[in-house]
């Protein structure tokens, strides 16, 4: 029903709807805060539920973002290959670098101003994924999806995938994935002892220091 002239129009449901949306984003904000304060996590931009750090997203439940190809998946709006994730719920299996409960390092030797990408995330992980071979010095074989360029994502291809439509905070097609922490390839450049980080269990962006451990996924390709 039309107001009458001079009548304000009273809030209409999907009003009361944005203010509960907008409720939720605010716990999301006291959440971190109490993990910040906890020394969890330091965030390196201001909470948002979107940060503009990666190429523009599809909306929410675009059709055809994704290709399954089976162990991998590919992003049909950066045009990234993505390793797809397995083995969850059986604990670390280091010898298979897909197995999403493995953690690794950045960097092994951390000096007081900078770190090196000599971590178990680059010597284990991605040597297993690399680990391709030749006996003519032309032919290649092996490597993870007979490929050897796989590397850990920038922050802005990382955060890039988040997708707080699903919980944790990606979408099921990259196969398991933990609510928690992922390398990114990207140092800190106020800080290069610390590299970004992207948390799955809500779309925040934070800091790490390089000699810690935690999840990776590795990607290739690109515009």
């Amino acid at each position: 029903m039309r107001p009458k002239a001079g009548e304000r129009r009273q809030p209409s449901p999907s009003f009361d709807h944005a203010v509960t949306t907008r409720r939720s984003f605010s716990f999301k904000q006291v959440f971190a805060s109490v993990a910040l304060g906890l020394g969890l996590l330091r965030l390196n931009t201001p909470f948002a539920p979107e940060l503009p750090l990666g190429a523009p997203r599809k909306p929410a439940g675009a059709a055809c973002r994704y290709i399954d190809n089976g162990n991998t998946v590919s992003d049909l709006n950066t045009l990234l290959i993505w390793e797809k994730k397995d083995g969850s719920g059986g604990g670390q299996n280091l010898n298979n670098p897909q197995d999403v409960d493995n953690t690794y390092t950045w960097s092994v030797t951390r000096s007081a101003t900078d770190a090196a990408p000599d971590g178990t995330a680059f010597t284990d992980f991605l040597g297993k994924l690399n680990n391709c071979t030749s006996s003519d010095g032309t032919l290649v074989a092996g490597g993870f999806a007979g490929r050897c360029n796989w590397r850990l994502p920038t922050i802005a291809e990382l955060h890039n995938i988040v997708d707080c439509d699903f919980s944790p905070c990606i979408d099921p097609i990259f196969g398991p994935t933990f609510a928690s922490g992922y390398w990114a390839s990207t140092s800190n450049a106020g800080s290069p002892t610390s590299a970004s980080i992207v948390f799955f269990h809500f779309d925040v962006v934070g800091l790490g220091d390089k000699n810690g451990t935690l999840h990776v996924r590795a990607v290739r390709g690109g515009r």
